[in-house]
């Protein structure tokens, strides 16, 4: 089973937003889709943190992602 933990980071408030596993509608190697929860107005950055690999074995230490855009909430 995939564990992953997706925090939205406002980026003027540092504060982070963890998306229920609930939310996760796709998640493949090549393909990541979630349901972002009601945020209030601001810019945040999106990163994605994982122990999954292609094998069986998880990693040893979590990865994080950070997407290049950001999410603008008005």
């Amino acid at each position: 089973m995939k564990k992953t933990v997706f925090p939205a980071a406002d980026i003027c408030h540092s504060a982070a937003t963890k998306v229920d596993e609930a939310d996760i509608v796709i998640n493949n190697p090549s393909e990541l889709m979630i349901i972002i929860p009601a945020l209030p107005a601001g810019t945040y950055q999106l990163e994605v943190t994982t122990q999954y690999s292609m094998g069986k074995q998880w990693l040893k230490e979590p990865r994080t992602s950070v997407f290049e855009k950001t999410l603008t909430v008005k």
